[in-house]
């Protein structure tokens, strides 16, 4: 059908591009920021937090108005100042902000060089909430940041001992309101900071806020979850000799026999949950990516059934089952039974054993596998998804999740993002009860998942009329594509970020751990230890 839209389905607002299209991703990061509070995707440089520490003690320091607006016009050119002076001192630094014109400014040749804004969010914006929950600041008064006198102010005053002696400094504390700076005064500020060595003090500054040796007694259980997280890591280095990679989290998370000290436990099963919630929603975005091109391949309106019965019947359908060992060669999705599927996962999962709620086997079948399957291939996601149901029941040994604090997780966002104890186990149960076709199952996996980004399309839309994330347009059981190429991916763990900044701070070495990282490690268990582990 080539029928045009009607006015009313079409909508008055050019869509716009979003990520999180099925809303699956939020319980994700939800997780995440459970396990590694103060870490964000967006804070690849740990010494940023040093360097707006600074900022923030040199603004309360500088006798401006005492206003946001006056902190933002201060951090900007301070800012600024300091991204030029470090690319004077090393021009090939990545993850800096505003290294585009920063270097554009350091080519124009101008002498001296304006202060001029770099990016449209700068570092001190960006860095505002990791410098929060690590304790290091807080919001005042009209949103101007303060530091912390126990982690706050130590940092700035030790970064400010690397600084003070230069010009830079002495013309800031004379004229804080200065607007360009001479091209030999930023390059001496940048050849003091020397962003990539830093100084032991500022790594025990550091250290501090990231592994407290007494977390602060408000925030006693998120900052333990926090060191239980950076201690697996450096465990992980020093038990593989290596690097640790995100992989050895996750393999280690899921593992029949964890080969690590009890004190891990609980932040391990952390990351189990995180990979279970985490494969939903990789198998969900990758089945709305079949959809969008399948949809792509027509024009104007095009039947529900035609879409989802072409999604249900491709050419890996089969195949993807048939790897697994959940599919034998002379059977198809369409005469095998979900009952039978749920007999061939159960066999799969060998030696079951239960602890803390959670349940572990022996076997090639689990998250791990189905997600970098789906990655792989995402043909194959729509007769996954059954399966990645399945295990989500196969994880949880109790009906009450909330009898088990870390299992409450897997409930974040209720009906409306697919948790396991409002949507999951009871259609496991109907479609057990009525023992349906496997090729059903799929279609209504499909259908649900298209529902599903409608859903979060629409509710974004309430919120703010200009944000239309809708990738397709349903008129009751007709659909159009709206010509927005998607593809599924995963929500970044912020694992790789955390492992940086244990690099960063020279804990971790091609081998494994530093001699500065043995302390730490040592340090980690030994808080872990006095305040009776993470719950």
């Amino acid at each position: 059908m080539s029928d045009p839209a009607p006015e009313w389905v079409e909508g008055q607002e050019s869509p716009t591009d979003g990520l999180d299209l099925t809303g699956l991703r939020l319980p994700v990061d939800s997780i995440s920021n459970y396990q590694l509070i103060g870490i964000t995707t967006v804070t690849p440089r740990i010494r940023f937090l040093s360097i707006r520490a600074w900022i923030v003690k040199a603004f309360g320091e500088s006798g401006l108005p005492k206003s946001y607006d006056a902190f933002a016009a201060f951090a900007l050119n301070v800012e600024t100042a300091i991204i030029i002076g470090i690319l004077l001192d090393n021009r090939t630094l990545p993850y800096l902000p505003g290294i585009g014109k920063a270097l554009l400014a350091i080519d124009e040749g101008l002498d001296p060089i304006p202060l001029e804004r770099l990016v449209q969010q700068p570092a001190v914006n960006l860095y505002a909430g990791s410098s929060y929950n690590l304790l290091l600041g807080y919001s005042q008064e009209d949103s101007i940041p303060g530091l912390t006198e126990e982690r706050g102010i130590p940092l700035a005053t030790v970064f400010e001992g690397l600084i003070s002696s230069t010009a830079f400094f002495r013309n800031l504390k004379s004229d804080p309101s200065l607007k360009s700076v001479a091209k030999a005064d930023l390059a001496e500020l940048g050849q003091a900071i020397h962003l990539e060595q830093i100084s032991d003090s500022e790594r025990t500054s550091l250290l501090a806020a990231l592994l407290p040796a007494t977390p602060a007694e408000t925030w006693t259980k998120r900052e333990l979850r926090r060191i239980g997280a950076y201690t697996l890591f450096l465990e992980l280095a020093n038990h593989h000799r290596r690097l640790p990679r995100e992989d050895d989290i996750f393999a280690m998370a899921l593992a029949y026999e964890r080969s690590l000290p009890p004190l891990l436990t609980a932040t391990l099963d952390g990351y189990l949950c995180y990979r279970i919630r985490d494969a939903l929603a990789v198998g969900h975005e990758a089945v709305l990516g079949l959809v969008c091109g399948e949809l792509g391949r027509h024009e104007g309106f095009v039947p529900q059934g035609e879409i989802i019965h072409s999604i249900v019947r491709g050419t890996e359908t089969d195949a993807a089952l048939r790897n697994l060992g959940l599919l034998l060669d002379q059977e198809t999705i369409d005469t095998v039974r979900f009952n039978t599927l749920v007999e061939r996962v159960d066999a799969q999962l060998l030696n079951r054993t239960t602890a803390r709620g959670l349940v572990f086997w022996q076997g090639v079948l689990h998250e791990n596998v189905l997600i970098k399957t789906i990655l792989q291939n995402q043909d194959s996601a729509a007769v996954l998804l059954p399966v990645i149901w399945l295990l989500c029941q196969k994880r949880v040994a109790v009906d009450d999740l909330e009898e088990y604090p870390h299992l409450t997780m897997l409930m974040h966002g209720g009906g409306a993002r697919i948790g396991l104890r409002e949507v999951v186990f009871p259609q496991l149960s109907i479609w057990e009860e009525e023992n349906s076709l496997l090729a059903d199952v799929i279609a209504w996996l499909v259908q649900r998942t298209v529902d599903q980004h409608l859903r979060i399309a629409w509710s974004r839309m309430f919120a703010d009329m200009s944000k239309d994330v809708a990738l397709l347009l349903c008129d009751g059981e007709l659909w159009r594509h709206r010509g927005k190429s998607y593809k599924g991916g995963r929500m970044d763990s912020r694992i790789a970020d955390a492992i940086d900044w244990l690099g960063q701070l020279d804990l971790l070495q091609s081998s494994g751990l530093t001699e500065e990282g043995q302390k730490v490690l040592i340090h980690g268990y030994a808080v872990l230890a006095a305040q009776g582990g993470v719950a």
